[in-house]
């Protein structure tokens, strides 16, 4: 079951970088939560229309890896750190970032959907 839970992280991180907002409605829970590494709260609705596929936003790299996951009942929490490079408007200079994300997914008739991210910003390496 762990990797089932890592290989949907992956799925929904590779929908974020390509833009792909089907993978994303399809995982998420309609009750979505977000918490940013900056702190704000984004619904499902913010974090897929206003982040994931905002045309302004690309990323050239969002590649997670150290993922670990823990499951209790039908409830699964995933650890990874992400490697990001983001360009934030058309023109603008990639931004290379490092975050740790703290993921919540459940269960709900044998399908596992994300309920909640929790992004932490790393130092520079």
């Amino acid at each position: 079951m762990q990797q089932t839970v890592i290989q949907l992280h992956r799925y929904i991180m590779n929908a974020v970088k390509e833009k792909n907002g089907v993978p994303l409605h399809e995982s998420l829970k309609n009750d979505f939560i977000f918490t940013s590494a900056t702190a704000e709260l984004w619904s499902k609705d913010k974090f897929i229309n206003g982040f994931a596929l905002n045309p302004s936003i690309r990323f050239p790299e969002f590649e997670p890896q150290d993922q670990q996951v823990i499951i209790s009942e039908s409830t699964a929490v995933l650890t990874a750190l992400v490697h990001i490079k983001i360009v934030r408007s058309p023109g603008a200079t990639p931004e290379e970032l490092w975050e740790r994300t703290t993921e919540t997914y459940v269960q709900q008739q044998g399908t596992w959907k994300l309920l909640a991210v929790q992004a932490t910003f790393l130092p520079q390496k």
